[in-house]
């Protein structure tokens, strides 16, 4: 993995009290075209019995919206400094998926969100990589640029002004991004545009093939 770029808003505190804001101000997913995609397709397997990690949580506002029993992740600087704040009566975990190496803890939950985290990691597949081989029954990916067309590198990095500071955008191929599936055995049983009016961007429900 590349060196850790720390230019990024995850690790400026000006940007993370715009994160704080920003989920205070954030509409009701009910009410915006890519939270009623994530409602969607989380509709047939969240119940009051399952076990849900919100990867990459930020402030933890999908807690609003799931049935199950949440746990919010994320690097110890946004837990403490959005998370908490914004929901304080949430679980949370600390779990850095850039730096950490170890995340079996995963293995624990029925259902792994990631709402716009990978698009938005400059090693996106291999960190996706690392999380697949942690999840033992469903994952949500959520709001993904995937692209049609053969890339050089499998994926395109690219750089925006995010909260006030930077962060990654990647568009990555989607051979490269179902032959990570295929070789962690998930397979997608539900793919629908992410909400946000753009033709590339997916939303992705997979399930792991060894469940019934």
């Amino acid at each position: 993995m590349k060196n850790i770029d720390k230019s990024t808003c995850w690790y400026n505190k000006n940007s993370l009290d715009e994160m704080v804001n920003a989920v205070k101000n954030h509409p009701n997913f009910e009410d915006i075209g890519h939270g009623k995609v994530i409602i969607n397709l989380l509709k047939d397997i969240d119940n009051e019995d399952s076990k849900l990690l919100d990867l990459s949580c930020g402030g933890g506002h999908l807690s609003t919206i799931v049935k199950g029993d949440y746990t919010g992740s994320d690097m110890n600087s946004v837990i403490e400094n959005v998370s908490k704040i914004c929901y304080p009566d949430n679980k949370y975990i600390y779990l850095d998926l850039i730096e950490d190496k170890d995340l079996s803890i995963i293995k624990l939950f029925d259902i792994v969100i990631l709402n716009a985290i990978i698009d938005i990691l400059e090693s996106p597949l291999e960190i996706l990589n690392k999380i697949l081989k942690n999840c033992s029954k469903y994952v949500v990916i959520h709001r993904q640029e995937i692209s049609n067309m053969y890339l050089p590198n499998e994926f395109i990095l690219t750089k925006e002004p995010s909260y006030g500071g930077i962060t990654f955008r990647t568009n990555i191929e989607k051979e490269s991004f179902n032959k990570i599936l295929k070789n962690n055995k998930f397979s997608i049983i539900k793919e629908m545009d992410s909400g946000l009016g753009l033709s590339n961007n997916k939303s992705f429900l997979l399930k792991k093939d060894d469940i019934r």
